[in-house]
């Protein structure tokens, strides 16, 4: 609840009823950083993500001990394929093997479900999660999309 009216709901399609009652992000926050703890956060675009948590610790004073340089971002990730125009939408519908793919966009429970396709299709080109690291701490290559098994 960040107690205060909402702005851009139907960009996100979270509105004021929807938090009504929830506990404020002081509240929520150290919970989080505690579920996260040293694991690598992985989103689409996820630099925003981690920018808007470090904003909101720093605003009602609490500490942030994530290692925000632990991230994995899709969208960046999707540049090493040759895609880095694609939207979250257009990538889950390209990884999509259940005919299922996300339809709704923005609200937190729909993009985490869309990125976690997302990645496990990204991934699908690497080895091991430290290959992934290493591509993303240089100036990626383009090559195709990882499609088959």
């Amino acid at each position: 609840n960040p107690l205060r009216e909402i702005p851009n709901s139907s960009l996100h399609g979270i509105n004021d009823s929807q938090v009504a009652g929830k506990p404020p992000i002081s509240a929520v926050l150290p919970r989080l950083f505690s579920f996260i703890g040293n694991h690598t956060v992985v989103g689409h675009r996820v630099v925003f993500d981690l920018f808007a948590l470090s904003h909101e610790a720093r605003r009602t004073g609490l500490a942030l001990p994530l290692d925000t340089s632990n991230h994995i971002d899709t969208k960046r990730l999707s540049v090493h394929y040759g895609a880095p125009n694609l939207t979250l939408a257009a990538m889950d519908a390209h990884f999509d093997r259940t005919g299922h793919a996300q339809t709704r966009f923005h609200t937190a429970a729909d993009d985490v479900d869309a990125s976690v396709g997302v990645f496990g299709g990204l991934a699908r080109g690497f080895g091991t999660s430290r290959e992934m690291f290493d591509v993303l701490s240089r100036p990626v290559r383009a090559k195709s999309l990882p499609f088959g098994k």
